[in-house]
């Protein structure tokens, strides 16, 4: 079940990526702008982000910076940002501090959670960022070597945010860096009525 849960994610998700841009994960380390990559299908322009919307978000479990686990079940009635990303991508980079302004923003109306794709990152360099940008949501660390949760959302590249409505599904979708704090704000205040 899990399975057929990714594959409805990893097509419609993938083509949007390549068609916005972002830093492409890779195991081995090597990192390059999505604008290195031959154009993206016509298929994107079926708006996968149609695709994904009003479906259950995947579930997942993982660690936080600090130490504590977190579950995506466990937001269940509140609205809920996920962004995927990694410290080396300077897309990343540049839309933390609009995320984190947004995060204090929204505290207690929205929980924000910054998924670190660890597997392809080294914790020192996501510790470092967090300090030097004084994050406050919870960043957590997807260490897993199956890499649960960017695989279950069909991540790549990244940044790439999730807007979770409070009974759990999909409401929307952003790949790539927000241009400015409003690009989190128009897509959560529908969530908030």
């Amino acid at each position: 079940m899990k399975n057929m849960m990714t594959k409805w994610f990893l097509a419609p998700v993938l083509l949007l990526s390549l068609a916005a841009g972002g830093c492409v994960s890779t195991e081995g380390g090597n990192n390059s702008s999505a604008g290195d990559s031959p154009s993206a299908p016509s298929a994107a322009s079926n708006d996968p982000v149609a695709a994904v919307k009003g479906k259950k978000a995947p579930d997942f479990t993982l660690t936080s910076l600090y130490g504590k686990e977190e579950s995506l079940s466990n937001y269940k009635g509140t609205p809920v940002v996920i962004n995927f990303w990694a410290s080396w991508c300077p897309p990343c980079r540049s839309e933390m501090p609009d995320l984190n302004e947004f995060a204090k923003e929204y505290e207690g109306r929205v929980a924000v959670l910054g998924v670190n794709l660890t597997f392809n990152d080294k914790e020192a360099d996501v510790q470092k960022l967090v300090q030097k940008l004084d994050i406050k949501f919870p960043i957590l660390l997807d260490k897993n070597p199956s890499h649960a949760a960017a695989a279950a959302y069909g991540i790549q590249p990244i940044p790439a945010t999730f807007f979770i409505d409070k009974d759990g599904n999909i409401a929307d979708v952003l790949i790539g860096a927000a241009r400015s704090k409003n690009d989190f704000v128009k897509r959560v205040e529908p969530l908030l009525k």
